[in-house]
Parts: structure tokens; sequence; C-alpha cells
């Protein structure tokens, strides 16, 4: 059984393998035809009039404002990423749960199942992600599950007894992910011309690369005070810096505006904010959430949703013709205190990664390891490809055919996007797979090898 997360960033397919596929809900939309998913993403800063991001949050029938021939509605751009899909899929597509946001109301979800119909996927289940994703929160009290989606942020709160349900939900029109990073490549692009006089704007190409960018930017703003940027236009390479007090200054009014509905939803009853994996890799939402709760913010692992689905299959999934739409669940049993420790004043507080009690695992992937040279991964991806003199390793390639893969993080996982004949220890990779400590990725003609490790310090730890 396969399991579809939906929402307007992205589709994540997820298998009991992991994941095999994410599609962002990008579509770009010319006479000649449609594209959409990873490759319209590429492309959409260089193309921005004939892009589309909004076809599935406003998933409806009603007539585009530029129609073709054959794309006349958002109905139609989201049936071209779900056809697109099942054909990647291809002898992996089998029975579907589709896990959605609270935010798809009744007629989006008939929509939905249409399209899926049409597009031949046979969905056996139908649940609320939030929900889904809670089961595997080991919590005391009730929740209150925090989403970033592309235009908006979604809040759903769960009452918790020996089942966890939906009670409620809200969402936070213009604070989505699209909305934040507006704010960002606006600050980063100022601090530019400030310091520089160089506006990266001001080309489509240098737009597109600093959109690309931004994700190891922010991975790198986390743990640090201030970051320098560099970008290259032409034979000149531009830098400046930014802070993160300055990054979280310029999306404080969002922030706020989701921090007031945390503290709305607490007002009404104690809650513990449970981030999305999505939402935790915002840097400091995690802050501001919990202390609008009043209590510290966990968060989800990026799989939590899939895991929560696939271990509640036999609730989820509809008996006979008839599909029912899922928003309660039996409640995980409580291994962790609903409040964090109490800290003395001037502590770092603590915002978990995961909230499960686990063994320590192995490290995270942290390099890519190729004739002696350790590249790190970050949300940046490295480009492989081939040049006259061999192999060529970059962010980006530069001066190099298409790259034949590309290795990228993703919140804690990494990933590797197949565009050619890699090898993933030693089969055919799929267009994109999951990487773990160890793995072997052969490309090239020369069949050069390229293995996954981590970088620890003497004890072990990373």
């Amino acid at each position: 059984m396969l399991v579809f997360e939906f929402n307007d960033a992205a589709i994540a397919v997820w298998g009991d393998s992991g994941l095999l596929l994410e599609s962002p809900g990008v579509a770009i939309l010319e006479p000649r035809g449609v594209t959409v998913g990873r490759e319209a993403h590429r492309i959409a800063r260089m193309n921005p009039r004939a892009t589309n991001d909004r076809y599935w949050d406003e998933l409806s029938l009603e007539p585009l404002d530029k129609p073709t021939a054959r794309v006349r509605s958002n109905a139609d751009l989201a049936y071209a990423q779900l056809d697109e899909i099942r054909r990647e899929l291809g002898d992996e597509a089998t029975d579907a749960v589709f896990a959605v946001p609270g935010s798809f109301d009744k007629e989006q979800l008939a929509l939905l199942l249409g399209i899926a119909r049409e597009c031949a996927i046979r969905v056996v289940g139908l649940v609320d992600a939030a929900v889904a994703a809670a089961t595997r929160a080991p919590l005391d009290g009730d929740l209150l599950h925090v989403d970033v989606l592309l235009h908006r942020a979604v809040l759903t709160r769960i009452r918790r007894d020996a089942q966890l349900t939906r009670t409620a939900v809200d969402s936070v029109a213009k604070a989505g992910l699209s909305a934040l990073r507006e704010r960002w490549i606006d600050h980063m692009a100022d601090a530019w011309l400030t310091q520089t006089r160089f506006d990266p704007l001001h080309l489509a190409e240098t737009e597109q690369a600093l959109y690309d960018r931004l994700p190891g930017w922010l991975d790198e703003l986390a743990t640090a005070d201030s970051i320098a940027l560099e970008m290259q236009s032409g034979p000149k390479t531009h830098r400046a810096s930014v802070s993160r007090g300055g990054l979280l200054g310029a999306v404080r009014k969002h922030y706020d505006r989701i921090a007031g509905q945390v503290g709305a939803a607490a007002a009404e009853g104690p809650v513990t904010v449970l981030l999305s994996a999505r939402a935790a890799q915002l840097p400091g939402l995690a802050d501001a959430l919990g202390a609008a709760a009043g209590n510290a913010a966990c968060s989800l692992a990026a799989d939590d949703l899939a895991r929560g689905v696939l271990a509640h299959a036999g609730d989820i999934r509809s008996r006979g013709d008839s599909l029912a739409f899922v928003t309660r669940l039996p409640a995980p049993a409580v291994t962790r205190p609903r409040t964090a420790p109490a800290r003395r004043n001037g502590d770092i507080p603590d915002f978990p990664q995961k909230i499960r009690n686990v063994p320590i695992s192995p490290p995270r992937p942290t390099h890519l390891l190729h004739r002696s040279r350790a590249w790190a991964i970050g949300a940046v991806a490295c480009e492989i490809g081939e040049g006259p003199d061999g192999l060529r390793i970059g962010r980006p390639l530069n001066g190099t055919a298409e790259p034949l893969c590309s290795i990228y993080a993703r919140g804690p996982r990494v990933l590797l996007e197949n565009r050619g004949d890699a090898l993933l220890n030693d089969d055919r990779a799929a267009a994109l797979a999951e990487l773990t400590l160890g793995d072997r990725i052969r490309v090239g003609r020369a069949g050069d090898v390229l293995e996954i490790i981590a970088v620890v310090d003497r004890d072990g730890s990373p």
C-alpha cells in the first residue's frame, strides 16, 4: 500500500521501504503543454508569468484566468501532476491512502478523489494528515498540530483520550512557505544591494539561483548568528552577509499571526504544539509557537505521517465502495511528559527534532566521499556530472553538461535525484531514492564511485 501525502508545497509518495518520490506543487502552463513537479520547480523563477503554484490550495473547477485548450482549471493542473506521478510510479502503483491537510473542504476532497479515479489510482483510504502524524507522538494531553504549507499555515486541534480525535481546524492565510520565502529573499536581496549594489532579482537566472540556495542558507542560520552569502553573476562573485536576527525580523509579522492562533487555542485549554517536519525546519518558529502555548513545542520526523498511516492501515482502509474520511485514530501509549523540564533563566530551550524515546541511532549521513574528498551534504544540492576531465561535483555545476544526478538533504533525509543511469549499491537507482550511511553510487562512463559517509567526533557522536 502507498501513502500519498498531499499539500500544496509538494506531494510525497511513501511505501513500506520509505520515500518513493516527491513532486513540488508547481506547474508551468504554456500553449504547447504543461510542465509539472520537479522540472517545473527547477525553472519556475525564470517563467514567472507561466507559473502556477496555487492549484492545490485553490483546487476547484473554476476557470483559470488564462486557460489553454487542454488546461482550463486548477483541477486540470492537479490532474496533470497526479497523472505524471502515477506514470512515474509505474509498477510500484498499488492501493493508495490519501493523507490530506484539514484545510481541504468537502468539495475539494470529492474533486481530488475524482481526479485520482481518472488517473487510475485506486484510493482505499482517506485520512486527516495531522491525526495520522500525531499517532507517532507519545505525548499526554491535547495536541495542536501545526503545519506550514505553501500558501497557509494549518493548525489542527486534536483531543486525546483512548483516541486521537480532530476537534477543530484553523488556517492562517498568507503565512505559508511562499510568503516566508518572499520575505527572506527580499531581505537577502536588500543585503546585497546595500553592501555591494548587486541586485540578484534583476536577472531571472540569479533570482532562480537565490531561491534554489535559500534552503541551504536557512539550514546554516539555524545554528549560526550570521552567514556569508555568495552569488555568481557572469565573471564576478558578489558577497554579502545576513544575521539570524535580521532574518527572523523579516518574517516576524507572519510568525506572530501563527503564534496568535496558537495562543487562542491554548486559552481554550492546555495544548502541546506538535510541529510537522516542514514547520520545524523554519528558523525560530518552534520558539515562537512554544512560547505562545506556554510549553516547549515538539516536532515530528519527516516520515512520521507515512508511518502513522501504515501502522493504522486497518483503521483507515475503507470497506466496501464507500470511502470515509478518517479524523480519529487510536492514541499511542504515553512515554514522554507533555511539558518540557523546567529550565534555568538563560538556558537554551530544548526543542527536540524527534519526540520518540528511542535508542541512540547511527549518525545521519553528512558527506559525499569521492576520491579522498568529502563534500558536505546540505539543502543545496551537490550536482554530479561529467566534464572533459572526468567527474565533476559542484553547487551547482558550472561549465559542465547536464548533471547525471544530485544529492541533497531534506530535513533528516538525504536524497538522490537520478537524472541518468546512476547505480545505487549496484542496482539501477530510482528517479528519487533515500540514502543511508554506506550507500555507494556509481556514475559516469568511468564508473566513478561515491560513498555516503558521516563525519563524527572522537566519541562517535555526530
